[in-house]
């Protein structure tokens, strides 16, 4: 629940095939995934339809208002917000230059959103549920690929690769940095930090992962002073939820794509993000890894990578099963407003097809589709 106008040329999809094959700059299902949607429409079509807005990222506040954000060719980025838990969505009204990675609604009306202004990290805010949004601000040192999770409507934490570490505790009027481990300051430049979930004002659990593809996970418990940090051989860590302070599952890929039975997918705690055990998943899964997580009370939901797979557990993350929706589809993040009521941001096999966002309100046993314009 705590929680991603151009023209497409040869030289974007050059740099997005630089994003693509760089992990370290896979932020959470940010712009990497635009990138990526991009990039299969230009070589089937030869052309990005100039209508279809491709979402990055999605936070529900309720399990009836959600906010996405992503771009489109007309738009350099922009919002879509529901008021019915993604049956439909309204276009927004947003700043030149929307900085539109990953976006984070704590409450009903406030909601930030972070990523790229004119090639430069940035942050913007909305004060009415993701309907409008003001003239976004400059991050001095932060990266295009910034992610954000907010606690309140005061709290927030930003991170992004070079191991940047940001927070507010007054609504986005002031920035702070926030020092990693030394470890971690060593490795500024082959750090990214793309993920991050914080599920109070003091504690939040940030993944990232260096440039040798070892996956780190970094756990603050008091805002961010002072950090605790865990590093996975076996998996390559993708994405991070955490319910509440005790409970958070881990979920990514096998760290070696030749031994995908051999490598857990999934990761849970349940003492505060202090220890880990891994998860047995069903094994239909384990062909497609789970992208991206998102987990309110005792419900997780985790959207595979590929192919319309989607796995869901009533029990915190102990037990999986598996939805197969509608249509086929590449799905990207996810966000639950609720135990029952979750949308994931996603696009369509072939082309030319819209992109969408599929919803459940049964806790992820059965899902509908929404196109996204």
């Amino acid at each position: 629940m705590w929680k991603h106008h151009r023209h497409i040329g040869n030289r974007e999809i050059q740099v997005a095939k630089s994003v693509l094959w760089r992990r370290s700059l896979r932020v959470a299902f940010g712009s990497v995934v635009l990138f990526s949607l991009l990039l299969a429409s230009c070589s089937s079509t030869g052309r990005v339809p100039p209508k279809y807005f491709f979402p990055s990222a999605v936070s529900c506040a309720t399990p009836l208002r959600c906010v996405v954000v992503g771009s489109s060719v007309e738009e350099y980025g922009g919002a879509r917000t529901t008021s019915n838990g993604g049956k439909s969505f309204t276009r927004s009204v947003v700043p030149s230059q929307f900085p539109s990675n990953s976006v984070s609604c704590p409450t009903e009306v406030r909601c930030f959103s972070v990523g790229s202004s004119s090639s430069k990290g940035a942050v913007s805010k909305s004060n009415d549920g993701g309907r409008s949004w003001t003239p976004h601000i400059h991050l001095t040192g932060l990266s295009p690929f910034a992610v954000i999770s907010c606690a309140t409507a005061l709290s927030c934490m930003v991170t992004s690769t070079a191991a940047r570490v940001v927070v507010t505790n007054d609504g986005g009027k002031h920035w702070t940095d926030k020092a990693l481990p030394s470890e971690a300051g060593n490795l500024m430049e082959t750090l990214s930090l793309f993920s991050i979930s914080c599920p109070g004002v003091q504690m939040c659990v940030v993944v990232g992962a260096t440039v040798t593809g070892e996956s780190v996970v970094y756990v603050t418990r008091d805002g961010g002073q002072t950090w605790s940090s865990q590093t996975f051989t076996d998996t390559q860590l993708l994405d991070v939820s955490c319910a509440n302070q005790v409970h958070c599952v881990l979920v990514g890929r096998p760290y070696s794509i030749q031994l995908p039975g051999q490598s857990p997918l999934i990761y849970d705690s349940f003492n505060g993000a202090k220890t880990w055990a891994s998860v047995t998943t069903p094994e239909w899964s384990r062909r497609y890894f789970p992208l991206s997580a998102s987990c309110v009370d005792s419900s997780c939901v985790a959207p595979a990578a590929v192919g319309r797979v989607i796995l869901y557990s009533h029990d915190y993350g102990v037990h999986w099963q598996v939805a197969t929706p509608p249509g086929t589809f590449r799905p990207g993040a996810v966000s639950c407003g609720s135990a029952s009521r979750c949308v994931i941001t996603a696009f369509s096999h072939g082309t030319p097809s819209p992109p969408m966002e599929i919803w459940t309100s049964d806790g992820g046993k059965h899902w509908s589709l929404t196109s996204t314009t």
